[in-house]
């Protein structure tokens, strides 16, 4: 039994650890902002379309099938010479605005730099996105999650079993948690 659970907390501590470490990267970059580059690289194209705004969906899906982009539709509004919209992924905002005098199309493209990448993929929230790449990296963190709370579980239990190591065990476990506890309340009073 010990040598199977010792097997469960390896293979949950090789599974957590690049998650991990990602997060602790971009929690840094969080904290201390000034350090990197954040700004996005910003260009702008020109694109004539046959197609009118009457539905931007389809505008969206015909533009993003002839350029070969991928990414979320928001932010769909009509304006009062044709319409706007956004196409989202990870790294890359696009917004698209559609003149209907011209045909035309004016696309601003913002790409992230690693560092701000890294800060997106740690705020990308929820499972059900229309793009594969984010549902991708959902299913990536709930699996980290997952063998987040087996590293824990099977560490606690692995310590429960050596009985020279409990004492230590208990004052770290104990030292963690009253620091944590401690943190929260200041933290949540402001």
């Amino acid at each position: 039994m010990y040598r199977i659970i010792r097997i469960i907390h390896l293979i949950a501590g090789l599974l957590t650890a690049p998650v991990l470490f990602m997060y602790s990267l971009s929690a840094i970059q969080m904290g201390h902002h000034t350090w990197f580059r954040l700004a996005p690289a910003v260009r702008e194209q020109r694109f004539s379309s046959d197609m009118d705004c009457h539905d931007p969906r389809a505008l969206a899906a015909s533009l993003m099938a002839s350029q070969a982009w991928r990414g979320e539709l928001g932010n769909i509004h009509a304006t009062a010479g044709g319409c706007s919209f956004g196409i989202d992924t990870l790294g890359t905002w696009r917004e698209i605005q559609y003149n209907a005098a011209t045909r035309s199309l004016l696309v601003r493209t913002s790409e992230l730099p690693a560092m701000a990448l890294l800060n997106r993929m740690h705020h990308a929230a929820g499972l059900w996105h229309p793009s594969g790449v984010f549902r991708m990296w959902a299913a990536v963190v709930a699996l980290a999650a997952v063998a987040c709370a087996a590293l824990a579980g099977t560490g606690i239990w692995l310590w429960l079993l050596r009985k020279r190591e409990r004492t230590i065990g208990l004052v770290l476990v104990t030292a963690n948690l009253l620091f944590s506890i401690v943190i929260l309340i200041l933290l949540r009073s402001g």
